[in-house]
């Protein structure tokens, strides 16, 4: 990890000293170079797992730099350089699923990043206003969310396995316990993927010229249903990832009620955002409280989900335009 730490700093500090167009093709000869030699580290005798790994994520870590610094240095639009950036973090997944400890949860990981890379290419090729991709692609995140579980299962076999023992098939402790691990590492990387997808588009619908009932409520709305679905998630990993989504978008919430009204009311809701966890670690609520809380939580999430496809309609404009036709 020092290693990886290191050689990104390094390139960072490099985009300061030298021309863009030089660090890109300099970057565009090493990291495929770590690339390769991670491969090569991991099959060649009895394979040095961790070394490939290093090696492999420290060629990732670059090969982002390069692509962000390319599209920097030859002024790409930002379909461009997401298309960059997401090819990159796609191919790092891959080689990590084939030559690191990562095994199928990277490739899981690797086709979760693909497909909602994709998604957000297609709807900005239609749709260029940001609050207007923002709302669909918030929509779109929160659903992936919420089958990503199934799906991480899925992938990595683990719900085959449990056919066939459903069916008398013998199944072993081992390929449980590997399909198990897969199913983890691939839903861990997913979540943190589809989080900041939702952060993305949570951030874009706050880019809207002028702000609306509708453009606030869906945002505000992703970021309850980001904190309610985060009980969702068995690994910390998972839950922080979620966590920090939504603290990501309060924060700019905040900070887009500071620009248009200003006074005490925006900071009274960072102060209540910074006192509430400490509430509820200090205080220990008895179960059946517990219980009727996880319902409301679930009443809550629920009824944030379905308020996302009205809400999405009013950014879009829909109410208005039906007012006009009667």
């Amino acid at each position: 990890m020092a290693t990886v730490v290191f050689a990104v700093i390094a390139a960072l500090l490099a985009r300061r000293e030298f021309p863009l167009g030089a660090l890109v093709g300099a970057l565009s000869v090493v990291s495929p170079v770590l690339l390769a030699a991670g491969a090569l580290v991991a099959k060649i005798g009895r394979g040095n797992r961790g070394l490939a790994t290093a090696l492999l994520l420290a060629a990732g870590g670059l090969g982002v730099l390069m692509a962000w610094t390319a599209a920097d240095a030859f002024d790409w639009p930002g379909t461009a350089r997401l298309a960059a950036v997401a090819g990159v973090l796609v191919v790092t997944l891959v080689f990590l699923g084939y030559f690191s400890p990562l095994g199928k949860g990277g490739l899981v990981g690797a086709v979760t990043a693909a497909a909602i890379a994709v998604a957000w290419e297609a709807v900005a090729a239609v749709q260029g206003d940001p609050a207007r991709l923002g709302a669909v692609m918030a929509v779109f995140s929160l659903v992936v969310l919420g089958v990503l579980p199934r799906l991480a299962l899925m992938a990595s076999g683990l719900t085959a396995l449990d056919d066939r023992r459903s069916g008398g098939v013998s199944v072993s402790r081992h390929q449980v316990g590997t399909a198990l691990a897969a199913t983890h590492r691939g839903l861990a990387l997913s979540t943190i993927v589809t989080a900041v997808s939702a952060a993305s588009a949570g951030w874009l619908l706050t880019l809207a010229g002028k702000p609306t009932v509708w453009t606030v409520v869906l945002a505000s709305l992703v970021v309850v249903v980001l904190v309610s679905r985060a009980r969702a998630f068995p690994l910390v990993v998972e839950v922080v990832a979620l966590l920090a989504a939504a603290s990501c978008l309060v924060v700019r919430l905040v900070m887009w009620w500071m620009e248009h009204a200003g006074g005490a009311g925006p900071l009274a809701v960072l102060c209540v955002a910074a006192v509430l966890p400490l509430v509820v670690l200090a205080v220990q609520v008895p179960e059946h409280v517990q219980v009727r809380l996880r319902r409301m939580g679930d009443l809550v999430e629920s009824i944030g989900m379905v308020g996302l496809f009205p809400l999405a309609f009013g950014v879009f404009g829909v109410y208005g335009q039906l007012l006009n036709q009667f």
